[in-house]
């Protein structure tokens, strides 16, 4: 019977949903909860400076588009290597990546934070002493 009356109490809300093309606040309580969010991250802050963070902040959408927008510029820089100045090969880092890591993951859409080349790596990564070397006398 609560339900009942709770239907009969909030007839006209739960038919305006229906009624004006199924327009919900989901939006503001998401963006409500992301204020709530930097409250709480941001302890110790003052009221103007969380204020300033939830209105002048960068959204998610934002933030993607200009990492996009770099990368593509990026890419049409045509980088080179910072050892052999050759050409940096997408295609050979993305295999090295799947090689080192584990082919069941996915690899990162980026690889610009390293400037060096996989056959670079590669020679600076087996260059170094293994534990399993003999040890050679004293």
């Amino acid at each position: 019977m609560a339900v009942a009356g709770a239907i009969d109490n909030w007839h006209d809300e739960i038919l305006n949903f229906f009624d004006h093309g199924r327009l919900t606040n989901g939006k503001t309580e998401a963006r409500n909860g992301a204020i709530k969010r930097m409250y709480n991250y941001g302890a110790g802050y003052d009221f103007e400076s969380i204020r300033a963070r939830a209105l002048f902040g960068k959204r998610p959408g934002r933030l993607k588009k200009e990492v996009e927008a770099q990368d593509e510029d990026w890419r049409a820089s045509k980088p080179v290597c910072c050892s052999c100045r050759e050409p940096l090969d997408e295609a050979a880092q993305m295999a090295g990546w799947k090689a080192f890591f584990a082919p069941l993951l996915i690899a990162p859409p980026r690889f610009h934070q390293d400037f060096v080349c996989h056959a670079c790596l590669s020679d600076e990564i087996y260059d170094f002493p293994t534990l399993t070397s003999p040890a050679s006398p004293p």
